[in-house]
């Protein structure tokens, strides 16, 4: 009578394991993830016969559909063929602020931070300087967008080429000023009052030969690793080893005591627990990862159980409990080990720039003078 128990029990939970695993696995066909694949697919081999705008159009599709790390890599090294690297820096940003899972994944937004990095100091920036006109200015269009008066004085990141500055004064007047600027260049246009010579300043030149300072800064409480910002938040191991613990514990005192139900709640809570608390967390990856290695571990727990009882003719309660332990103990481990618990997260850094300082002085509109500076 205990053997057929035993063994009905043995049954009873390899079947609502493999029911577990196969409604945790198998999900349907997500329409939306498959067009986006779709455009990306179709912006690949766009790019790759030379309709660059028609892929820009496709990985824009798809980055809008769903926001992935592959649309937005794919986009942004679009856009940098394109010429538009601050469309590119935008884009990597947001690629650098996903949480990702997945190889392929996690390797578009490693992809997606090497790009960033390649591009930042290529953007070109200029400064406006409206030095006494400033109380005259009443707004300033930057090649038919309006700046922001908090921005007038700040330097301002442009895509290499040909530009327009237009400033508007209290009397109706307006300085318009055209200018091309190249990668890497920093560049300060100044507007001066009639009569006056805008003139550089000694101390605000620097070398020729001096790089470019670095554009980017984290935030208060976050570090710069690999160009990226990273915010360390709170560490949940402690959470997945209470989890671990006691569905083990109710597996392995299940069949320690021969309580079926108390067997059957840790068989069900094994492999489910610790993904639950990844999942919870907002780590999807992880927490598939999670489900596996325990739905690993629960399978050889019950083939071990399988053959221990097929030995002695019933199943021996002691070593049944420690070959659990000791499954349950891998699992853990293999997840503590392979699988990250920390909730660190990509923030976006901050830009800064220089000003430059080759002055050239040309009159305009109104009798005031504006002037162009420089350097590469």
């Amino acid at each position: 009578m205990r053997t057929n128990l035993t063994r009905s029990s043995l049954a009873f939970v390899a079947c609502l394991f493999l029911s577990v695993a196969q409604r945790s696995v198998a999900a349907p066909n997500d329409p939306v993830a498959l067009a986006a694949k779709a455009d990306i697919d179709a912006g690949r081999m766009l790019r790759e016969k030379g309709d660059l705008k028609g892929a820009r159009a496709r990985f824009r599709a798809a980055f809008k559909a769903q926001a992935s790390a592959v649309a937005g890599y794919e986009l942004g090294l679009t856009l940098r063929a394109l010429g538009d690297l601050n469309g590119a820096y935008d884009i990597l940003m947001q690629v650098g602020e996903l949480k990702v899972d997945g190889v392929e994944e996690i390797g578009a937004q490693r992809s997606a931070a090497t790009l960033l990095a390649e591009i930042d100091p290529l953007i070109p920036m200029a400064i406006f300087d409206l030095g006494a006109l400033a109380p005259e200015v009443t707004k300033v269009e930057v090649d038919g967008a309006l700046l922001p008066r908090e921005e007038w004085t700040e330097a301002q990141p442009f895509n290499p080429g040909k530009h327009v500055v237009i400033v508007y004064l209290r009397d109706g007047s307006a300085l318009k000023k055209s200018f091309t600027i190249n990668e890497r260049a920093r560049a300060r246009l100044t507007f001066a009052p009639p009569g006056a010579l805008p003139k550089a300043s000694p101390d605000e030149s620097p070398d020729a030969d001096e790089e470019p300072a670095p554009r980017l800064r984290c935030p208060e409480g976050s570090v710069l690793r690999a160009n990226q910002c990273w915010m360390q938040g709170r560490d949940y191991t402690v959470q997945l080893a209470i989890v671990d613990g006691l569905s083990t514990a109710a597996l392995a005192g299940g069949v320690a005591t021969q309580v079926v139900p108390l067997m059957i709640t840790g068989a069900v809570a094994f492999p489910l627990a610790s993904p639950i608390v990844h999942w919870s967390h907002g780590r999807v990856g992880r927490g598939f990862g999670s489900f596996g290695l325990h739905a690993g571990a629960l399978l050889g727990t019950i083939v071990t159980w399988a053959a221990l009882a097929r030995e002695n003719d019933h199943l021996p309660e002691g070593p049944a409990a420690l070959a659990t332990l000791l499954w349950g103990g891998a699992a853990f481990g293999l997840d503590h080990l392979i699988i990250p618990h920390g909730d660190e997260t990509k923030v976006a850094p901050t830009r800064t720039g220089l000003s430059l300082q080759l002055v050239m002085v040309a009159p305009i509109r109104g009798g005031a003078a504006a002037s162009l500076t420089f350097s590469f």
